[in-house]
């Protein structure tokens, strides 16, 4: 008697589809990051390795092996202040590390064994070592501290700072210039943040042992300290963009010394009179002594295998999105972008048929079965699409395209409508049959863009969704009656609902 196929060899088989493919090597503009220079010579990160390319500008070299899989990681990569041998992080024995190479070429040696996530490297002194950030031994969750390890001896020193995830030292080493908090910690990418985990710039003085003190501006984001002559670089965002600044060693005399407003200073490298930085996609040289901004221009080489199909051993592990069938017979998933449906019946696996360059999201099933609704970015925004669930037929859609993203996404019970959220705070209602979209709510006018839930009753005929009202921070539950139009709060401020 034939098996069904399981779920996870169906998705296997679903995945290798996608696994057929062949680069072919050419020069191309890359996504060019983590700058770090030493003389003339400037590192970053390409497609997860180490690439090197002279100051000035010209052809790249790779320094390490295309990481392969699901689970490579960014390198990181620092050079020495002597240029002749750079520090990396990478995880070729289980967890993630730091090894260090020469510059030139050779076998990588692995330098810490720290054994814990969300290790970061950043920076090479020429007195201390590599510095680098891990999470701290005790404390809340995300709080880190820095650590200066020595590449010959491996010993190392835990700076007593709580709380940071970045630092330089002063090129006569009294100094450690560190930030504490920020947005980093987290991984967020929030503009002009101004809230309670604000970037600090601190300064500690490594002789004398007095406690460290805060400097520079408390009204905006200071990151990535670089000591300069008599002077202090950072990247602050108090014009709303990140650009790199000058300060007086005691955080005083701030002077703007980029102007950009097209994107931010992200990441940048000092050595001598010259900033190497990240903004956008490429690399700028910026000349200290001059005031000069000048890009480096790279050509990489590449077949650009990490952009490559590849096989998924696990693709349950980017799962973006699951729901079960009404009648709990089936249930779609959604990860990579792609849907499957699945169910305990005899019915095989159905991988719904969109174009690899297509992105579907939050896919639910429809309450008699034979549908999926699912958001799809086929024509460039997002709109609610309809596809069979056997994966018959190319799907139609059902609503008009959004230049903004979906979030929540509910059908009602009764098959007539979809109702959704999306990024700028509003809650929409579409009808299935009709494809009419209407506006139920539009929470930016109480203050917030966030809709906790939304649920429909057994019979679909009213909708229920949760949010904040105003000043209030309490959540409060409204019901919406589409056959009337009406919406009717039911809790208010004085209880959490």
């Amino acid at each position: 008697m034939p098996q069904r196929p399981s779920l996870r060899s169906s998705l296997l088989s679903c995945a290798a589809l996608m696994g057929l493919g062949f680069g072919i090597a050419q020069a191309e503009p890359g996504y060019l990051r983590e700058p770090s220079i030493s003389g003339q010579t400037v590192l970053f990160n390409a497609e997860q390795s180490v690439w090197s390319v002279p100051l000035a500008g010209g052809q790249a070299q790779r320094l390490t092996t295309v990481p392969q899989g699901a689970n490579a990681i960014d390198p990181h990569p620092v050079i020495s202040p002597d240029g002749t041998q750079i520090a990396f992080a990478a995880n070729f024995d289980g967890p993630t590390e730091i090894y260090v190479m020469p510059r030139s070429g050779g076998t990588p040696r692995r330098l810490t064994f720290e054994n814990v996530a969300r290790l970061k490297i950043i920076g090479w002194d020429a007195h201390a070592g590599i510095l680098y950030a891990a999470p701290a031994a005790t404390g809340p969750y995300y709080t880190q501290t820095v650590t200066a390890i020595d590449p010959k001896t491996s010993a190392k020193h835990v700076f007593p700072l709580s709380g940071v995830n970045d630092a330089a030292l002063s090129p006569d080493g009294r100094w450690l210039y560190a930030v504490r908090f920020g947005l980093a910690t987290t991984g967020d990418h929030m503009r002009a943040y101004r809230g309670g985990a604000l970037s600090q710039l601190w300064r500690f003085d490594l002789q004398n042992g007095k406690e460290a003190e805060r400097i520079g501006t408390h009204d905006a984001n200071l990151i990535r300290p670089m000591p300069w002559r008599d002077r202090l670089i950072v990247i602050s965002d108090e014009n709303g963009r990140y650009n790199l600044w000058s300060l007086a060693t005691d955080g005083t005399d701030a002077k703007q010394l980029t102007h950009f407003t097209d994107y931010s200073v992200l990441e940048a490298s000092i050595s001598g009179d010259h900033i190497v930085m990240r903004k956008g996609a490429d690399l700028f040289d910026f000349n200290l002594a001059s005031g000069e901004t000048t890009p480096i221009k790279v050509d990489l080489t590449s077949d650009n295998l990490p952009r490559s199909p590849y096989w998924l051993e696990k693709p349950t592990r980017f799962l973006t999105a699951s729901a079960i069938s009404p009648k709990g017979e089936t249930a779609a998933f959604t990860m990579r972008g792609h849907v499957v449906v699945a169910g305990a019946s005899p019915r095989r696996v159905v991988v719904l048929a969109t174009p690899d360059n297509v992105r579907l999201r939050l896919a639910q099933i429809t309450p008699d079965g034979k549908s999926v609704i699912a958001f799809s970015d086929v024509n460039g925004d997002s709109a609610l699409w309809r596809f069979a669930a056997d994966g018959s037929g190319k799907g139609e859609a059902i609503s008009q395209p959004s230049p903004t993203e979906p979030v929540i996404l509910s059908l009602s019970p009764d098959g007539k409508y979809a109702a959704h959220t999306d990024l700028l705070g509003r809650l929409w209602l579409t009808d299935l049959s009709t494809k009419a979209d209407k506006l139920v709510d539009n929470a930016t006018q109480d203050g917030t863009n966030v809709f906790d839930s939304l649920s429909w009753s057994s019979d679909g005929h009213v909708l229920a969704f949760v949010r904040t009202r105003g000043a209030n921070l309490r959540r409060q539950i409204a019901l919406y009656v589409p056959a009337t139009g009406q919406t009717n709060w039911v809790t208010d401020g004085r209880y959490e609902s």
